[in-house]
C-alpha cells in the first residue's frame, strides 16, 4: 500500500517556477554560508532570462571562479555581464556601496518595460549598516517600487533569525546542509509562499556541476500503472556485468565484478517493494545478456510480483527459462520453487540445486538475491551466517553476483556487512528515495524512476 500511495501522489509544482510566478514580487533566500543561496539565485536569473545580479560580498569574477557554469564578460567600458549557461545577466559589484545603490538598482529595474529580476546578494551585508527604522524604510521603498511593476526582487541573507525582510516579502525559502554518514545532504524549506499552496514544505536539492536542482519525489509504479514496452538491454563491458543502469555502472566502475557480494540495507521508511523497479531492470539486463536470476525474496515481497515485473519487460519463455523465485508455499508458476519453512539447510540446498540447474553445463553467471532478514526470522540466526558464508564461497568461485537484503533489525547485520564487498543504505528522505554507499564510503544520491520508455529507467543524482 505504501508503494501504491507513492505512485498515485501528485508531484507538487516546481519550486523555482513558483518563486518566479508573476504573483510573487519579492522573495527571500536564507541560509548559512555555503548552503547554495547564490547558486539558487543565479539559476532563478537564468530561468527568468533578464535581470541584474548585485553582489555585495565578493566580486563577480570570484563568483565565476566558484561556479563552472558562469563566465564574466566585459565589453569595452560597458557593464559587466554574467553568462549563466549561455544567458546574459547584468552584474554589479557593490562591496563598498550603501543602501542607496541597491534602491537605485531596484527602481531602474521597476521602471524598465521589460520584466526583470534583481538579486541583492547579500542584503544583510548592507542592512547591518542601518538602524531598524532606516532598514525598514529602505526595504519598503524597494518592495513598493517592484510591486508596481512586472519585475521581481530577491533578497539573499545569512541572518538566521526573523527580520523585517521576512515579513515584507511574498516568499521565504531557507537552505540548509547537514552531515549524513560523513557526507552533506542539502535541503530547501519553504517557509512562506503567499498566494500558493505549499505542497511539500521541504525538498532535497543538489548543486551537482554548479546547477541548483530540486529533487523530485520518487514514484514507484507497477506494470499495471504504466504501459510496458520491450526492455532495451545495456551490453556487458569486458569482464564485468552491466546493471542496466548507466549511473549505477559508473558508481561500480563499469559494472558488477564477477564474484561480488553486496549488502543492501533497507533504512528509514523503505520497504522492499520500493526497490522492485530497480531490481527489475537489473534482473532484466542480466537475463538479456545471457545470465540467469535466482531469488529468495525479502519479507513483504510476493514471488509473483518479481515474475510479473519481468514478464512485463521480457518475453514469457525468456522469463520462464531464466528466473527462479523461492517461497514457502506452492504456486502454479514455473518460475517459483518451494523451499522448506522448517529447515534452513534444506532451503539453502534447494537454492543451490535451482541455481546449478539455471546455470547449466556452461556455468553461465547468475544474479542471486537473498532476503537475509526473512531467513533469520523464519530459521533463526544461528546457522544463517554459516550458510551464507558457504554461498559466498560458491558465488566467488563461479563468478556469480550475490545481493543480500537486510535491515537495521537484522541481528546478523554487522557480520553480513562485514563479509560483503560493499554495503549500500537505502532511505526515504522527504519523499525521495536515496542511496549511500557505506562500505566503501560514498556520497548520498537520489534515485528516480522514469517510465516514459515503457520500463523503469533508473537515474542517480548526487546530492552531497
Amino acid at each position: 500500500m505504501k508503494a501504491m500511495s507513492r505512485a498515485l501522489s501528485l508531484e507538487p509544482p516546481d519550486l523555482l517556477d513558483q518563486l518566479l510566478d508573476e504573483t510573487i514580487s519579492t522573495f527571500l533566500i536564507k541560509g548559512n554560508p555555503g548552503s547554495g543561496k547564490s547558486t539558487l539565485a543565479l539559476e532563478l536569473l537564468r530561468r527568468k532570462g533578464a535581470g541584474t545580479y548585485v553582489t555585495t560580498r565578493v566580486t563577480t569574477e570570484k563568483i565565476a571562479m566558484q561556479n563552472p557554469r558562469i563566465r564574466v564578460d566585459v565589453v569595452g567600458r560597458g557593464p559587466k555581464t554574467l553568462a549563466v549557461s549561455g544567458k546574459k545577466i547584468r552584474a554589479e559589484d557593490y562591496q563598498f556601496a550603501g543602501p542607496v545603490s541597491a534602491i537605485r538598482t531596484a527602481f531602474e529595474t521597476a521602471k524598465s518595460k521589460k520584466p526583470g529580476l534583481v538579486i541583492l546578494d547579500s542584503w544583510d551585508s548592507i542592512a547591518k549598516e542601518m538602524d531598524q527604522v532606516e532598514r525598514l524604510k529602505a526595504e519598503k521603498t524597494m518592495v513598493a517600487s517592484i510591486q508596481s511593476s512586472k519585475s521581481q526582487l530577491g533578497f539573499i541573507s545569512e541572518e538566521p533569525s526573523m527580520t523585517t525582510t521576512d515579513f515584507l516579502v511574498d516568499a521565504v525559502v531557507e537552505l540548509s546542509a547537514k552531515l549524513q554518514n560523513d557526507y552533506l545532504v542539502r535541503k530547501v524549506e519553504v517557509r512562506k509562499l503567499r498566494g500558493h499552496e505549499i505542497g511539500r514544505p521541504v525538498h532535497l536539492f543538489t548543486l551537482d556541476h554548479g546547477l541548483f536542482r530540486v529533487c523530485k519525489s520518487t514514484h514507484v509504479l507497477s506494470p499495471g500503472q504504466y504501459e510496458p514496452k520491450k526492455f532495451v538491454a545495456v551490453k556487458n563491458p569486458t569482464r564485468l556485468y552491466s546493471s542496466g543502469v548507466p549511473d549505477l555502472d559508473a558508481v561500480l566502475g563499469g559494472g558488477f565484478i564477477p564474484g561480488s557480494v553486496i549488502a543492501l540495507e533497507f533504512g528509514r521508511n523503505v520497504s522492499p517493494s520500493d526497490l522492485l523497479p530497480f531490481e527489475s531492470v537489473i534482473y532484466s539486463n542480466f537475463i538479456s545478456n545471457g545470465a540467469c536470476v535466482a531469488v529468495l525474496p525479502p519479507a513483504g515481497v510476493a514471488p509473483t510480483s518479481i515474475s510479473d515485473q519481468l514478464r512485463a519487460l521480457l518475453p514469457e519463455p525468456t522469463v520462464a527459462s531464466n528466473l527462479r523465485v523461492g517461497y514457502y508455499e506452492e504456486f502454479g508458476d514455473p518460475t517459483i520453487f518451494r523451499v522448506d519453512v522448517n529447515s534452513l539447510g534444506s532451503t539453502m540446498k534447494k537454492l543451490t540445486e535451482v541455481t546449478a540447474s539455471l546455470k547449466g553445463p556452461s556455468g553461465r553467471p547468475c544474479f542471486i538475491t537473498l532476503g537475509a532478514t526473512k531467513l533469520e526470522y523464519v530459521h533463526g540466526k544461528e546457522k544463517l551466517l554459516e550458510s551464507i558464508v558457504t554461498l559466498i564461497t560458491r558465488v566467488k568461485s563461479q563468478g556469480d553476483v550475490l545481493n543480500i537484503y537486510l535491515t537495521e533489525a537484522t541481528e546478523s547485520k554487522n557480520a553480513l556487512t562485514g563479509i560483503s564487498d560493499s554495503h549500500v543504505l537505502f532511505e526515504f528522505t522527504d519523499d525521495v528515495l536515496t542511496s549511500q554507499q557505506i562500505k566503501p564510503s560514498g556520497p548520498v544520491t537520489t534515485i528516480h524512476y522514469d517510465y516514459s520508455r515503457g520500463y523503469p529507467q533508473v537515474a542517480f543524482l548526487p546530492i552531497s
